[in-house]
């Protein structure tokens, strides 16, 4: 059995998907507005920055979950953003002795 086709008419030349979705990006690259949840912003160098609302983020959903008494909510989320962001900092700094200072000697 066939399939039937579509009776719409096609435009000269054939549209396709990938078509239509490269001219939006050009056109929006063209007249450079930003849009909200398509175009990403150009952190490339600055990406490390994203860390502290992420680790806030996450403390403060972890601490309203785990917390008996929320007093204290907020000085407790200040401390585990703190903690993570210290703990990421110590990571890298890690990283960084075994890769530049003891795998560079070796090899």
């Amino acid at each position: 059995m066939a399939i039937p086709r579509s009776t719409t008419p096609e435009p000269e030349g054939g549209t396709n998907v990938i078509h239509l979705l490269t001219s939006s990006v050009s056109q929006a690259a063209a007249t450079h507005t930003y849009r909200p949840f398509v175009d990403p912003l150009d952190l490339h160098n600055l990406w490390w920055w994203t860390l502290i609302p992420l680790a806030l983020g996450i403390s403060m959903a972890y601490k309203a979950v785990r917390l008996q008494d929320l007093s204290k909510y907020w000085q407790q989320s200040l401390l585990m953003t703190g903690q993570v962001v210290g703990g990421m900092i110590g990571l890298a700094v890690a990283a960084y002795i075994i890769v530049e200072l003891i795998v560079y000697r070796l090899g």
